[in-house]
């Protein structure tokens, strides 16, 4: 009996392991097949699609059962005009595949084989007999539509609506459509009824409304009809947005006094952020001359000082950020940790002296007084960084690394404050030449902190330095240093020289993107237009030249010669993603 009950112990202990060891196996393929998966998307995206598919057939040798891939080789045979084989293919997994999914893509190689009668046919056949099956409309519809027969996936997504008696179904779906068809005044109408059910899709219908007004701006009159006979507040709020758009101000400030202010303030703040200066300047004054909340008015006062900075109007900016300043409300102790307000009229207040080489003491008084409106520790952190920031930049290196010690003296290992902390004493080594320090501690953040932006940033100056000889390093560093005090065409100009002499071209690329943040658009471009060597730098030089073209012809000619120059890019699904837009 005792043997037996061994034997019994033992065979489950064997069973045990057979289990582990089955669960090991498939934990493996699925690893695999996820790692092929990979690899396929990956020269999917490049257009390499006989290579992906390649991957595909992989994972069906690892995973016999993975019958969805089926249906991707058969896309990617389609997209390599490989109509037969894709046809073949189908019909061998017919048993496999649900009735509505064999179903479309025999639609999908009917439509490749240009057989458009056809492809109606079998769809409608389709649907008369599931035409309870309102899913399947949308279905069919999306095949017409990514195939461009916009007409056809119109009438498909009308079909269902009707059967359903639901005259918003499909709203968006048709917006599409219309507007691909040109037919904008009905592509208008179904995007509002859309935003009436999804709020959360009114920066995206905004969007392509602008597209509608820049063609012509006779649509207006389209949106205008349908905001009327809404009570939306946001199909009124696009609206106005787009009455902004061409030029009718008046009217859409009207809209607005008849909306919560918070709503016009939302959209100031939108138009700042997206460079919209003027439109968002009138709205700040006209949210100003609504509300009569403190916070709000202090919150908007400082949001026109940050506008006027992005201008170089740095007197109006001084002005305005000054009346934040000498609000007392904002001072006591009711409002004073209710609004960023008085911390953040500081900041600005010391960034305007930077950028004017003013009194740098008063700088600093500022950065400190502001402090004293932080939230909360961290803020206060932060804070001070920013004075060790300044501090190196402006080559006060003795008062930085006292002010780093301060700091840090009593940090918790591991902090956030700690990690940032390693990133400044690097700079502050760096700036210095100091080579043995600033390594240990790039070593430091790479072993500790080796998710932190920082560094990232850590990590290119070093390799910047790793490419150059000692003086054109130095150089690069002064250049450096007046970039980050905002002496931008100073800074510009020594990369420029460190370019012509070594040819480094992440110098040039640098010297690129800080045109762009300094605003000179005419430079960035001048730039990014220099000839390149290396395919990945011209890739980037490309991405940057097509994000700051405004004419959309020109934008689309540079993207198309690109992916033609340079098809295998790093940035070619970019280049992509762009066009489409």
């Amino acid at each position: 009996m005792q043997r037996k009950k061994w034997n019994l112990r033992f065979q489950y202990k064997i069973l045990v392991l057979l289990f582990l060891s089955s669960i090991c196996l498939l934990n493996s393929q699925i690893n695999d097949v996820e790692i092929l998966k990979k690899q396929a998307r990956r020269l999917e995206s490049r257009r390499q699609y006989e290579m992906a598919n390649e991957m595909y057939h992989e994972i069906l040798k690892i995973d016999p059962t993975q019958f969805s891939i089926v249906e991707k080789i058969i896309q990617n045979l389609l997209r390599d005009s490989k109509i037969e084989e894709a046809n073949s293919l189908l019909k061998k997994y017919k048993q496999y595949f649900r009735d509505e999914i064999y179903v479309k893509n025999e639609v999908l190689i009917l439509l490749r084989n240009n057989e458009s009668q056809k492809t109606i046919k079998k769809i409608n056949d389709y649907l008369k007999q599931n035409k309870k099956n309102v899913n399947l409309y949308r279905i069919f519809g999306q095949v017409l539509e990514r195939n461009a027969k916009y007409e056809d996936a119109i009438e498909i997504y009308l079909k269902a609506r009707k059967i359903n008696k639901d005259d918003k179904m499909y709203a968006i779906e048709l917006a599409r459509c219309y507007e691909r068809f040109s037919n904008f005044e009905y592509s208008i109408k179904e995007y509002l009824v859309y935003l009436e059910m999804n709020k959360s899709y009114r920066h995206l219908i905004q969007s392509r409304f602008r597209k509608f007004l820049d063609e012509d701006s006779k649509y207006i009159k389209f949106i205008g009809n349908y905001a009327e006979t809404s009570l939306d507040v946001n199909v009124r709020e696009v609206y106005a947005i787009s009455l902004m758009q061409v030029g009718r101000i008046e009217e859409a400030l009207r809209i607005y006094s008849t909306l919560d202010p918070k709503q016009i303030f939302t959209f100031a703040s939108e138009q700042l952020a997206i460079g919209n200066y003027e439109i968002a300047l009138t709205a700040f004054q006209e949210f100003l001359s609504q509300s009569d909340d403190v916070i709000m008015i202090a919150n908007t006062k400082v949001k026109i000082g940050e506008l006027y900075i992005k201008k170089l109007q740095l007197d109006l900016a001084k002005t305005i950020l000054m009346e934040v300043y000498n609000q007392k409300e904002i001072t006591n102790r009711k409002y004073r940790h209710k609004t960023q307000a008085g911390k953040s009229c500081r900041e600005m207040l010391a960034e305007i002296i930077f950028r004017e080489q003013g009194n740098e003491k008063i700088a600093f008084q500022y950065l400190n007084e502001a402090k004293s409106f932080s939230f909360n520790y961290n803020e206060k952190k932060e804070l001070d960084f920013k004075i060790i920031h300044y501090l190196i930049m402006t080559e006060k290196y003795d008062d930085a690394n006292n002010k780093l010690i301060e700091i840090l003296k009593n940090e918790k290992s591991g902090s956030k404050i700690e990690s940032e902390g390693f990133y400044f004493s690097f700079l502050l080594a760096s700036m210095k030449n100091e080579t043995a320090i600033s390594d240990s501690m790039l070593n430091n953040m790479i072993v500790r902190f080796p998710e932190d932006d920082f560094v990232s940033e850590a990590l290119t100056l070093a390799v910047l330095k790793s490419d150059m000889g000692e003086n054109d390093y130095n150089n690069f560093l002064k250049a450096y240093r007046l970039e980050q005090v905002f002496r931008s065409k100073n800074a510009i100009e020594k990369l420029q020289k460190i370019y012509s002499e070594s040819q480094n071209e992440d110098l040039l690329l640098l010297a690129g993107d800080w045109a762009i943040s300094s605003g000179n658009l005419k430079l960035a471009k001048d730039i990014f237009s220099m000839p390149i060597k290396d395919e990945m730098r011209k890739g980037y030089a490309i991405l940057k030249l097509a994000s700051i073209e405004n004419d959309t012809e020109q934008k689309n000619i540079l993207l198309k010669n690109s992916l033609k120059e340079i098809p295998h890019s790093v940035f070619s699904p970019s280049f992509r993603t762009l066009l489409s837009n």
